[in-house]
């Protein structure tokens, strides 16, 4: 007897037959990449990296999703003029698949310490590497422009900042050389070398 709930009888039913299709599941490791677009105000910046807690997920999909997967994204932050640090939680993004993925870690926190910073210039010596020759070069001395953190600034000294060129002799057609920061404080941000190349001369041994 077809059963009946409230007026309505049910007499039969089309297919009577279901059919599920299971796929094997996969998981993989990958990195957590923030999707941050920001604004800083003028006299603020970022003072040290972006940091993502955790930084690796595991995903679990089937072997399609799987085999193209290098990292996942987290949603869009939009910060606009900064002048304070973030710490927040943000999903992860899953996009059009959604259904079909599964992480072990649904959001992440995102971090990121923004101080006031003041401009400041230090007066630094270049070195020579001169791969066997004797290299004097035109100004051995380099103006170096950069933003510091506020709270860093009566601690940071020319010392420690290194400067140097590398005169390579498969370059002797060259009339300058290129000067390369070797060592920074990791609080401050270089905005200019002045001057970015120095002139040189070989003298003799």
């Amino acid at each position: 007897m077809a059963p009946r709930y409230g007026s309505i009888r049910i007499t039969y039913i089309k297919p009577d037959t279901l059919f599920f299709r299971f796929s094997e599941i996969f998981r993989k490791q990958v990195p957590v990449r923030p999707d941050i677009v920001y604004t800083l105000n003028g006299q603020f910046d970022i003072t040290d990296s972006i940091t993502v807690h955790p930084k690796f997920v595991t995903v679990s999909s089937v072997k399609s999703i799987i085999d193209t997967l290098t990292f996942v994204k987290t949603q869009k932050l939009r910060f606009s003029e900064l002048d304070s640090s973030i710490n927040v939680n943000v999903a992860l993004y899953k996009g059009a698949q959604s259904r079909l993925i599964r992480y072990s870690s649904d959001s992440v926190n995102v971090t990121f310490h923004v101080e006031k910073v003041t401009e400041a210039g230090y007066k630094i010596p270049v070195s020579v590497n001169g791969n066997g020759e004797n290299v004097k070069i035109f100004p051995d001395k380099v103006d170096i422009i950069c933003r510091v953190p506020l709270s860093e600034y009566p601690h940071i000294e020319k010392s420690d900042f290194a400067a140097e060129v590398v005169y390579l002799p498969s370059g002797k057609n060259e009339k300058k050389l290129t000067v390369n920061l070797v060592r920074i404080p990791n609080s401050v941000r270089v905005l200019k070398i002045i001057p970015e190349e120095v002139e040189y001369i070989i003298i003799s041994k």
